[in-house]
């Protein structure tokens, strides 16, 4: 297969394929395959209608589920079944710990089953099996959701899954970011008004020609005592591919996002992009440490959140990080939607 970087020109392409298969892990996300491609070693193919994508890091490979480019004609989305899929399939051995998730569950990305279907992933799969084996690799899949990782147990009965806590994405209800209705999320709503009662007269404007520079302000002002820190230098580098590039990204998958200002000072501002059909990504917050002591943040959430129009906002996973996860626990995600290594061979 001709394994290359995603590239830019190719977001169009990427994107229409997520929005047709409903996916609704970030990890899918058409942005983030572009954005990320270097730091995580990614590489795309497409072949006989299928997106493949593998990563080739520390000397490991790994591949991501197979998608169809055209979607897979079953209608993807909140399922009344638990994000973990069956917990207790006894096809597939498993280690670790899953992730919890609250309300009802999200698939991420339905994998095709059953029929002439099944055989089209199970073919899509013996493919990535046979690359894997001409390079004398195991077969190892990242970031599976849980109905990606049954599908993975049915075709190759004796995987091994292994539970990623740290990946799995935070999802929400955009009515509950924007109104933080109810009892439950008084404090956010004190929060937010002492924030306002701090900084008076703060305005928030959509992401956009007049606001990319405010942002990588923000961007730069917040790592000014970080600079000794690589991984935060190299987000900086993202973060200023995803702005430099914001026209393209903005008609091919809807990137937005905000930018909050105290006075013509501005203090905070976030990135996202639309992951499925009912599903907002966000890519990136920040906020300048002075006001992120007084709530910043938690204003910044609020105020972009009224402006989403999906049902949705995925606001990724907590990288195994405590302050992040407690963080996005204290806004009652609807669910986290729950990802697995699959080692297959």
């Amino acid at each position: 297969m001709n394994w290359h970087t995603a590239e830019l020109g190719e977001a169009a392409l990427l994107q229409e394929c997520a929005i047709r298969n409903g996916f609704q892990a970030n990890n899918y996300s058409a942005v983030n395959s572009i954005l990320y491609a270097r730091k995580y070693g990614a590489r795309i193919a497409l072949h006989g209608g299928w997106l493949y994508e593998r990563f080739d890091k520390d000397g490991t490979t790994a591949f991501a589920f197979p998608h169809r480019l055209d979607g897979n004609g079953t209608e993807n989305g909140l399922t009344d079944c638990d994000a973990a899929g069956s917990r207790n399939s006894p096809s597939c051995g498993k280690t670790g710990q899953t992730a919890t998730g609250t309300g009802t569950g999200l698939t991420g990305g339905n994998p095709e089953r059953g029929g002439e279907a099944g055989q089209d992933i199970k073919e899509a799969l013996n493919i990535l099996a046979a690359e894997a084996g001409q390079e004398g690799k195991p077969l190892s899949f990242m970031n599976i959701t849980a109905a990606e990782k049954e599908e993975l147990c049915r075709i190759f009965p004796k995987a091994r899954a292994e539970a990623r806590p740290d990946m799995g994405d935070y999802i929400y209800l955009t009515e509950n970011l924007a109104e933080l209705p109810g009892k439950k999320y008084s404090r956010k709503r004190n929060h937010i008004h002492q924030f306002v009662k701090a900084h008076p007269g703060c305005t928030v404007k959509t992401l956009g020609p007049d606001t990319l520079e405010a942002a990588l302000r923000v961007e730069d002002g917040w790592l000014h005592d970080k600079k000794g820190d690589a991984a935060l230098q190299e987000e900086r580098e993202i973060i200023a591919r995803a702005l430099g590039n914001f026209g393209s990204f903005a008609d091919t998958c809807g990137m937005t996002g905000a930018v909050a200002y105290e006075g013509d000072e501005p203090f905070a501002f976030c990135v996202a992009s639309l992951l499925g059909p009912s599903v907002t990504d966000v890519h990136f917050e920040k906020c300048l440490p002075d006001h992120a002591r007084d709530g910043g943040y938690a204003f910044i959430n609020c105020e972009f959140a009224k402006k989403v129009k999906s049902e949705y906002i995925n606001r990724e996973e907590d990288l195994g990080l405590e302050g992040l996860r407690k963080a996005k626990l204290s806004y009652f995600p609807h669910i986290i939607l729950e990802k697995f290594n699959v080692y297959c061979t």
